[in-house]
């Protein structure tokens, strides 16, 4: 409601109060009763009309969806952050990898594949034997994960190696390979089975 409501309620308003007058001086006693009622009446709506048009609804703040979370911050250098952790101690390289391998599994599909894509990328530029010092602690790491988050985080390791060149995937594939063979029996057979249902089959 606006100027008009407002300019509406109190016309009304003025009617009441001149037909409340008027029948207050004129007319007979039956008819004075019955123009006083209605002038009553007239002011009582023509105040309401009026106190009605004089609010005017807020506009309602418009409600914003709240910002999807970002994934981890993957660092400005990716190479240099990816040959740092292949050169440490093993304990603490396998904490590093932990710790990326967690922050991987929570994110959702897409922005864990860019991650995991550019890592993975980064590593396989490493010297063979940088990148099998890190490609074992990684398995090591894998593996004490649930059953449910190594096929979550192999899933997505696969298809991103997928995307890579294939002088990188032949890199990976043989650096594994040999990985697995390293591994005691129960280990090996868990690896090449969870490789199998991702389908992939690796000659031994």
């Amino acid at each position: 409601m606006g100027r008009g409501t407002v300019a509406a309620g109190i016309a009304v308003l003025i009617v009441g109060v001149i037909v409340a007058a008027v029948g207050g001086l004129a007319l007979r006693e039956a008819a004075q009763v019955a123009s006083v009622v209605v002038g009553v009446v007239l002011v009582v709506i023509g105040a309401i009309v009026a106190g009605l048009g004089g609010r005017r609804p807020r506009p309602s703040a418009p409600v914003r969806p709240a910002p999807a979370p970002a994934p981890p911050a993957m660092g400005p250098d990716m190479r240099q952050m990816v040959a740092t952790i292949a050169g440490l101690p093993e304990e603490k390289r396998q904490a590093m990898l932990r710790t990326r391998l967690e922050e991987f599994a929570r994110m959702d599909d897409a922005p864990r594949k860019s991650a995991m894509r550019m890592m993975l990328s980064a590593a396989l530029d490493l010297p063979e034997s940088s990148y099998r010092a890190l490609a074992k602690s990684r398995m090591q790491v894998l593996m004490g994960f649930p059953e449910g988050t190594q096929m979550k985080l192999m899933q997505t390791h696969v298809a991103s190696l997928q995307e890579l060149p294939e002088s990188k995937r032949m890199k990976e594939m043989g650096v594994v390979k040999s990985l697995i063979m390293e591994l005691p029996p129960d280990k090996q057979a868990m690896m090449k089975g969870m490789m199998e249902r991702l389908g992939m089959r690796m000659e031994m």
